[in-house]
């Protein structure tokens, strides 16, 4: 029987240990998702946000295993940075609006279909919430105008969200504050 080189049993230890991590991860944003009672849309951009991790380890981990030395590795990585923080002009926004995304998920109230007042003294914009993004939240205004606002926004300003005359919003309300 022939031997196994290390670098294949590295390399399917990676794959494994990525498949194991990745199903526990989804497994409790399921959960978190239902217990919350968040949107599909929501977790399914966590998900691909996930993915892209993964990936990135993934490849960085092979690239170790099969001897491609950390020097080279490291010069690579620190190019594509750079072209990528000149890209973007060095803005640090974008990290941002994703971490806020991903608290928007967690920790808000706000949902799809949700009609909300951002209380900013320069930009208010009242509508009802379309969608969530990665960097943005869509918003419809009453004028049927869709506009952009980032997530940070959400984290950094009060957002009032307007209940529907309903029993079942008001009484749900109640047992919040109680």
């Amino acid at each position: 029987m022939p031997e196994l080189s290390p670098q294949l049993i590295y390399t399917f230890l990676v794959f494994l240990g990525v498949f194991v991590t990745r199903f526990l991860l989804f497994s409790l944003l399921d959960r978190i998702k239902s217990h919350l009672k968040h949107q599909n849309l929501r977790a399914k951009m966590i998900k691909k946000f996930i993915n892209l991790i993964f990936t990135i380890l993934v490849i960085v981990s092979l690239l170790v295993i099969w001897g491609v030395k950390k020097d080279e590795i490291l010069i690579f990585i620190s190019s594509i940075l750079t072209i990528i923080g000149i890209a973007f002009v060095a803005q640090w926004s974008i990290l941002s609006n994703i971490t806020a995304t991903i608290i928007l998920f967690i920790n808000h109230p706000i949902t799809i279909g949700d009609e909300i007042r951002i209380l900013d003294k320069d930009n208010e914009v009242e509508g009802v919430v379309k969608d969530f993004g990665l960097f943005f939240v869509t918003v419809k205004t009453k004028n049927k105008e869709l506009v952009s606002v980032p997530s940070t926004l959400f984290i950094q300003k009060m957002v009032a969200r307007t209940f529907k005359k309903s029993i079942s919003a008001e009484s749900s309300l109640d047992e919040k504050m109680d």
